[in-house]
């Protein structure tokens, strides 16, 4: 190939590329025409986060954070806290019916304690004089187990079912008795000294009698 036709090869693709270049017009970002709800959108974000305002300063400083966030929330360990509580949330809910259950209970013993003093105080209780002996009740149960007389009732035996009903027929006879207003000389008592009743009453006081007796003396002796 000469040189001429060299030249004349080049000549051609010079002139190729110059009509590629008039064919394709430089991008005048000024001239881009942009649709209004875009440039409506941009407008925000640059008012949302002009660092000269003091929304914007703000609104930065909450991106940082919620960059801050993102970052702590996928590391490893944040990962497998959030899978361990995801595997425990049956028994969160469990514990939060329970909850429910405790705070409807409570709700329902509150009423029934207003209706209650309601009631009373409709009956002419007195509600200074209840709160007041409620008190003295108070100091008198702290003492009663600061003392230790606690350890000494549970130990006597005095709440044992036997004694109970011992303590209970024992109240129920005086109950009966006090509605009973006769008198009753020594012919009264010598015919009761016949009476089975009267005899196992004298058998369970002399029981008892020798029992407190005896530990009168070991009272003493301590």
């Amino acid at each position: 190939m000469s040189d001429q036709n060299v030249l004349d090869y080049l000549k051609k693709i010079d002139e190729r590329l110059q009509k590629l270049e008039e064919q394709i017009a430089p991008v005048n970002l000024d001239k881009m025409t942009v649709r209004p709800e875009v440039g409506l959108m941009l407008d925000s974000v640059d008012e949302f986060l002009n660092p000269a305002t003091p929304n914007g300063t703000e609104n930065i400083e909450k991106m940082d954070r919620v960059r801050e966030l993102v970052s702590l929330l996928s590391e490893k360990e944040t990962l497998n806290a959030f899978i361990l509580l995801t595997q425990n949330l049956k028994h969160i809910s469990k514990i939060t019916a329970q909850l429910n259950q405790i705070e409807n209970g409570a709700s329902i013993a509150t009423d029934a304690f207003d209706e209650f003093f309601g009631e009373a105080m409709a009956q002419g209780l007195n509600i200074e004089v209840f709160s007041e002996n409620l008190k003295k009740l108070n100091y008198h149960l702290l003492d009663f187990i600061e003392s230790g007389t606690l350890s000494t009732l549970l130990d006597s035996g005095i709440l044992k079912n036997s004694s109970i009903e011992a303590v209970g027929a024992m109240g129920q006879s005086m109950a009966v008795s006090s509605q009973s207003q006769k008198s009753a000389g020594p012919f009264a008592l010598i015919k009761a000294l016949f009476n089975k009743d009267f005899q196992r009453t004298i058998g369970f006081t002399i029981q008892f009698g020798t029992h407190f007796g005896r530990s009168l003396k070991k009272m003493r002796r301590s």
